[in-house]
C-alpha cells in the first residue's frame, strides 16, 4: 500500500504565485484541505489597505498585547478585537478566555471581588474602560441593565399583584415574577393532585393516599422530611420492580 504525501507547495487563485503549503490555512472541506487563496491575498480582501503581518502581537507581554486592541477615545475604551455573541469583547490569554472589560479592570485595579460582577455604567458593552466599570452584585446587575425598562414602569403583574420587594423573585431569565402568583399556581397544582377543589385556605388533612389506602397507624411511614408514604404502596412497588428484574 503506497502512503500519499502531502503537498509542500499550492498556487495561489488571486495572486497565481506558487508558495509552501505554510502560507496557505488548512480548510477541512475542500479535497485538497487547504484554502484557494494564501494568506496575504486573505488579509488584503478582508483588510484593505492594511499590510499584512503574519504574527501582529508576537513578542508582545501580556499588559501590551491587551492594550494594543483597545482604542481609547475621551469617553469609552473601545475593543476592536474578537467579540462574542452577546456584544462582550473576549481576551484569551494562558490558554484560558477572558472578557474584555473583566480583564481591563484586573490590570488596572487587581482582582475583582468575590460573588461580584462588573456593570458597565456607560451601558457599552463593548467599553473597557476601567473608569466605567463598578462591582455590584448579580441581582443589582440584573436590575440596572437587563431588565427591561418597561418591566421597570411596571408596578403590578398581569393578575393585579403589586410588585413590592416581598413579592418578587428573580427568575432564570432575569425577569421578576411574582410570588404570589407562585403560590397560587403550586396550590392549584396541589388541589388538581388530590382530586379536591381548589382553595386559598388551609388544606383538609389527606386520610387516604392516592391510590385508595388509608392513613392508619399500621400503614404510614414518614420519610426524611416528614412527609407521609404509604406502606402498601411501598410493598406494592418493591414487587413490581422484583417482577420486572
Amino acid at each position: 500500500m503506497t502512503s500519499v504525501s502531502s503537498p509542500t507547495e499550492r498556487t495561489c487563485t488571486l495572486c497565481h504565485k506558487t508558495k509552501p503549503i505554510a502560507n496557505f490555512y488548512t480548510h477541512k472541506r475542500r479535497k485538497s484541505g487547504y484554502s484557494e487563496r494564501c494568506k496575504p491575498c486573505v488579509a488584503m480582501v478582508n483588510h484593505p489597505g492594511v499590510p499584512y503581518n503574519p504574527h501582529p502581537h508576537s513578542g508582545m507581554a501580556h499588559p501590551d498585547r491587551f492594550w494594543a486592541k483597545v482604542d481609547k477615545t475621551p469617553t469609552c475604551w473601545l475593543w476592536f478585537g474578537a467579540m462574542n455573541t452577546r456584544g462582550y469583547g473576549s481576551y484569551r490569554w494562558n490558554r484560558k478566555g477572558f472578557l474584555a472589560h473583566r480583564m481591563s479592570y484586573m490590570l488596572t485595579h487587581g482582582s475583582i471581588p468575590d460573588g461580584l460582577d462588573l456593570d458597565h455604567l456607560c451601558r457599552n458593552r463593548a467599553c473597557v474602560n476601567p473608569d466605567h466599570l463598578e462591582p455590584v452584585t448579580r441581582r443589582e446587575n440584573i436590575l440596572r441593565g437587563a431588565v427591561p425598562v418597561i418591566a421597570k414602569l411596571t408596578t403590578h403583574c398581569k393578575y393585579g399583584h403589586a410588585f413590592t420587594e416581598a413579592n418578587i423573585f428573580l427568575g432564570s431569565n432575569g425577569g421578576r415574577q411574582c410570588r404570589e402568583c407562585a403560590r397560587i399556581k403550586t396550590r392549584m397544582r396541589t388541589c388538581k393532585n388530590r382530586g379536591i377543589p381548589f382553595t386559598l385556605g388551609p388544606l383538609p388533612e389527606r386520610t387516604h393516599c392516592k391510590r385508595g389506602h388509608p392513613f392508619d397507624m399500621e400503614n404510614t411511614r414518614y420519610g426524611k422530611w416528614g412527609n407521609r408514604h404509604c406502606r402498601t404502596c411501598d410493598r406494592m412497588h418493591a414487587a413490581a420492580s422484583r417482577n420486572h428484574t
